[in-house]
């Protein structure tokens, strides 16, 4: 399973805490999952933006910290959008949202995923 680390190490706040964003199948097992530092409300944010924009080849996401579940994102979860999260936070979704596409995981041939990226490119808002 490919684990990716935190690229924002060197900015770390002092409420951040390590998380694991895990992206799972239909079966429950992982596809891929990061690492990364952020404040908890933050984390569940990131990882729910990030579901969204891979839902169509992604079941779920689940934020851990250590041994501990945190969150579960689903298809009937909150949505809150990109704008509702900090500038950091924005830029952890891009920078994750690249590494993605870049997996070689089914999760890179989400059509989702490339219209996210794409709206991203041109600094829009994509239409849900």
């Amino acid at each position: 399973m490919p684990t990716t680390g935190n690229r924002h190490l060197n900015t770390r706040r002092l409420d951040e805490r390590p998380f694991r964003i895990r992206f799972l199948d239909e079966c429950g097992s992982t596809i891929l999952q990061f690492r990364m530092h952020a404040p908890e409300a933050e984390a569940v944010g990131i990882a729910t933006v990030l579901y969204q924009a891979c839902c169509d080849v992604c079941a779920a996401t689940e934020v851990w910290q250590g041994h501990s579940p945190v969150a579960y994102t689903n298809p009937y979860g909150g949505r809150p959008s990109r704008e509702e999260l900090s500038s950091a936070a924005q830029q952890i979704v891009l920078d994750r949202e690249m590494l993605l596409r870049d997996s070689r995981t089914c999760i890179a041939d989400s059509r989702r995923l490339l219209r996210e990226l794409r709206f991203w490119a041109t600094d829009m808002t994509p239409q849900t």
